[in-house]
């Protein structure tokens, strides 16, 4: 029997400062055994052989675009999946039109609400829609009342995130070893002792990395023993400037702080999982802010290797975080409005260094408190994996090819 052909439209596979990148590179590359998979890639700025699938590099220029005909003329889809924000693919309309034999698939991350009435087009004219989230799920239904929703959650790599040392001071201790040893500068081998805050992601105004900085040195007239690691993509190209990725200036808010001797940033655009594993195991607490969040992988990551989470009590990021389970919701201070008119949290400096304050006194005073909450984390992030995410890819492909769908009272089980 023929394999099914599956087009995956999302950003590069090769891209590892996004996060749809990792999404999509481990979806197809589990997926293939079972469909033949071809991947239309944004952003796309490297080989394209080296992969158990075609790569057809695409602009991310929410159009239907040359490169994106081509792509569909030669692999000649029987399903397309759509993964990465809704209102990236206007065009699908266009290619149901031309294409109606296709069976599209909307692999939606939703990071805030309402949604405006310009997707609706885009949510008519796919035949299944998956989200990431129970929020998103719930988002597009107040939205549009659209039934054909069914949460795919993503995953976590346990065999790359976890643990290296359960003790912390032990695990710190050798940190600081190892980076004298390699002649590091002072800062880097300075952790053991520490409470030390992480952040790791892209330095954007969505999330709010200004005010985490301005959090920390209001912190750090309170404690003296506390360091943050800002471990930010900074990543430019011709492409992603045509698309709007823009960063914060970190090191010029760095200047600004009192205790900028007590921060530490890295640019990490080619740091790979077995690095970022390591520091992440060197963080106490893990700090996202953020505006808005469609999931957040780097939420899942911090917790399988058994670090508190602090994240804004909004959109995915109040789904993954429980407070005083897996971590300390951050609550918003007001809302504003943004493109779309979708709404973005505010979360104030205070109130981020409210809940530092309280993270620390679990670490420093707590100590029974404070590892069990990292134990929970481990419990958390065990109940995603990529396998998962796959299968249930698989299922949804099942269901729009042979409508095998079975409602019920608010969205799609397969």
């Amino acid at each position: 029997m023929a394999k099914t052909r599956i087009l995956y439209v999302s950003d590069s596979p090769l891209l590892n400062f996004v996060g749809q990148s990792r999404v999509g590179r481990e979806i197809c590359f589990r997926i293939n055994s079972e469909h033949e998979v071809s991947y239309a890639a944004f952003l796309h700025e490297g080989p394209t052989d080296g992969f158990n699938y075609p790569i057809f590099p695409i602009p991310k220029d929410q159009s239907l675009c040359p490169e994106l005909i081509t792509a569909i003329e030669i692999v000649k889809p029987n399903v397309m999946i759509f993964s990465h924000d809704i209102w990236q693919f206007p065009y699908i309309k266009e290619i149901k039109e031309k294409w109606p034999e296709i069976k599209t698939i909307g692999y939606f991350t939703i990071d805030g609400e309402p949604l405006h009435l310009y997707f609706q087009s885009i949510i008519d004219y796919c035949d299944l829609i998956l989200v990431p989230t129970r929020y998103g799920r719930r988002v597009v239904l107040d939205s549009f009342g659209y039934a054909n929703t069914m949460i795919c959650y993503f995953g976590v790599d346990r065999e790359i995130f976890k643990p290296i040392i359960w003790d912390k001071d032990e695990f710190k201790s050798q940190s600081d070893e190892k980076a004298r040893e390699a002649g590091k500068p002072q800062h880097i081998h300075d952790v053991s002792g520490k409470f030390n805050i992480l952040f790791t992601g892209a330095a954007s105004d969505k999330r709010n990395v200004a005010a985490l900085i301005e959090a920390f040195d209001q912190f750090s007239d309170k404690v003296d023993d506390a360091l943050l690691i800002l471990l930010v993509n900074c990543y430019f190209s011709q492409s992603t400037a045509k698309c709007g990725v823009f960063n914060i200036d970190v090191k010029s808010l760095m200047y600004e702080c009192r205790h900028s001797d007590r921060i530490y940033e890295e640019i990490n655009n080619h740091i790979n999982d077995s690095q970022l594993n390591l520091v992440y195991n060197q963080a106490d607490v893990y700090c996202l802010p953020s505006a808005n969040e469609g999931f957040s992988l780097t939420i899942l990551e911090a917790m399988a290797c058994g670090v508190p989470v602090l994240a804004t009590n909004y959109s995915a990021m109040g789904e993954l975080v429980i407070d005083d389970y897996n971590g300390f919701k951050i609550e918003p201070n007001v809302f504003h409005r943004c493109s779309f008119n979708i709404k973005r949290a505010y979360v104030h400096p205070d109130q981020i260094c409210s809940r530092l304050l309280e993270a620390y006194q679990r670490w420093s005073n707590k100590k029974d408190e404070y590892e069990q909450i990292r134990k929970n984390c481990l419990e958390f992030a065990s109940r995603y994996s990529w396998d998962g995410t796959a299968n249930c890819i698989l299922r949804a492909i099942d269901v729009v090819l042979n409508n095998h769908f079975i409602v019920s009272s608010d969205f799609i089980e397969v």
